[in-house]
């Protein structure tokens, strides 16, 4: 049904944008909103124990993953351009190879998921490392896109910022996370829909604060649930 709507879409998109435009700022929003929330349940069903006992193999095969992608397909596109030939699908200007390679090396996060949750396989081995392999992929794909946003400004001190500016913040919602965050659930603790509330303001927060600095909200939203996720059971 998943891959049956995202098709809808593009067909739509394509024939009636003519008839959509009038709502198309809030489908996007709309759109981003469900992004955020997707990404906050997977940091709520992310076990980070279980994560670090999956070994270095497993670390190096999530990390690398984006990178060799990648770089692949750039060689394949620049020996096709040394050769002048074409290939459907990739680009034949150099100025865009990068797009195709980082646009080739993504997986749908959306569609692994629902999928994966529909199998209820997101706790197993193969679940968690698929999605931290999907996770790894959007973070390669925001520092390549980030390196080349930058390239047409500040020789690269925008993107220097941004990546510091993440990396504070992240930190600074770790840390609250762990000092302040179960103190204030535990107060919640008596009203479950209080509770609810207080954590979806917090899913919220993160995601605007990651927003200020340059990021996507989607890694805010993540890092918020994986904090949540974290938290002592009693909490």
């Amino acid at each position: 049904a998943l891959l049956a709507y995202i098709v809808a879409g593009l067909l739509l998109g394509t024939f009636a944008s003519s008839l959509l435009e009038p709502s198309l700022e809030t489908m996007d929003h709309i759109s981003h909103l469900g992004l955020v929330l997707l990404l906050f349940i997977i940091g709520l069903e992310m076990d980070l124990r279980g994560i670090l006992r999956l070994g270095p193999r497993a670390a190096v095969a999530v990390l690398l993953q984006a990178p060799i992608a990648i770089g692949a397909v750039l060689g394949l596109q620049y020996a096709a351009a040394a050769f002048d030939l074409a290939i459907f699908g990739l680009g034949s200007n150099s100025s865009a190879f990068i797009y195709f390679a980082v646009a080739c090396s993504l997986g749908s996060t959306a569609v692994v998921v629902k999928l994966l949750g529909e199998q209820a396989d997101l706790s197993s081995k193969a679940g968690r490392l698929t999605v931290l392999t999907l996770i790894a992929e959007d973070i390669w794909a925001v520092l390549a896109l980030s390196y080349v946003s930058s390239q047409s400004g500040d020789d690269g001190q925008s993107m220097v910022l941004m990546l510091g500016g993440g990396v504070a913040v992240a930190a600074a919602l770790v840390v609250f996370a762990k000092f302040v965050l179960p103190k204030v659930m535990a107060w919640f603790a008596k009203s479950p829909d209080l509770m609810a509330f207080v954590a979806l303001g917090w899913c919220f927060l993160s995601a605007e604060a990651m927003l200020l600095v340059g990021l996507s909200a989607e890694m805010g939203a993540l890092i918020a649930g994986v904090t949540i996720g974290a938290l002592p059971q009693h909490v």
